[in-house]
């Protein structure tokens, strides 16, 4: 019974690396496929979005000093997420919709592999897809997924630092790293990435002596 536990645990933490990665390219595609079909689907918030693509348009144009324009209000990192598209002759809102719809579905491609290299057993892979299913499916989110402005950046960027966090391996300085781009993105989520990343990481720490 003690061997066959001992084979079962060592089959399963050598295919868990694989699964992960699997179940990575899955959610992000899937969640690709989702974002895509609900642009403009839901009304975003427009009147952000209209200011980040007008800065966007301006810095493309060359309007613009050491990278900032006349708004300054919140950082300029949407609009610089523009930049490639607006460059390639991308122009039409909907287009455009595509770069946060597949910044947010890496991000949660990241969430996906943190939280399956965190089971304590592969046996609950069933009930992680569930958890993705239902989070990719919350209308805040498919809808959401497009917004030009901080929103789909900084609900991304919540997730994939989640993700990260669970996976111990992850060095400290690549949560330095996402902070100074959250914080280039928006401030108005800094609190809920900070805090999510927080709870994450000590969920981590918390099972280290379990498993040694």
């Amino acid at each position: 019974m003690g061997r066959s536990r001992t084979k079962l645990a060592s089959l399963t933490s050598s295919a868990r690396p694989l699964l992960a990665a699997l179940t990575c390219v899955f959610i992000t595609y899937y969640s690709c496929v989702k974002g895509l079909a609900a642009r403009e689907a839901y009304p975003t918030d427009s009147v952000s979005e209209q200011q980040t693509l007008a800065d966007a348009k301006r810095v493309n144009e060359g309007n613009h000093r050491y990278g900032i324009v006349a708004y300054t209000h919140y950082p300029n990192g949407p609009s610089y997420m523009l930049l490639p598209s607006l460059a390639l002759g991308t122009e039409t809102t909907r287009d455009l919709r595509a770069v946060p719809v597949v910044f947010a579905a890496i991000c949660f491609g990241i969430f996906s592999l943190g939280l399956v290299l965190h089971l304590s057993s592969v046996l609950f892979y069933p009930l992680s897809l569930l958890a993705l299913y239902c989070l990719i499916s919350q209308p805040g989110v498919v809808y959401w997924m497009g917004a030009l402005h901080q929103q789909a950046y900084g609900l991304g960027l919540c997730f994939a630092g989640m993700g990260l966090a669970l996976i111990s391996a992850t060095p400290n300085f690549a949560f330095a790293l996402l902070g100074f781009i959250a914080g280039w993105m928006g401030y108005d989520m800094i609190p809920c990435f900070v805090f999510s990343l927080f709870t994450c990481r000590l969920l981590t720490y918390a099972r280290e002596p379990l498993s040694s």
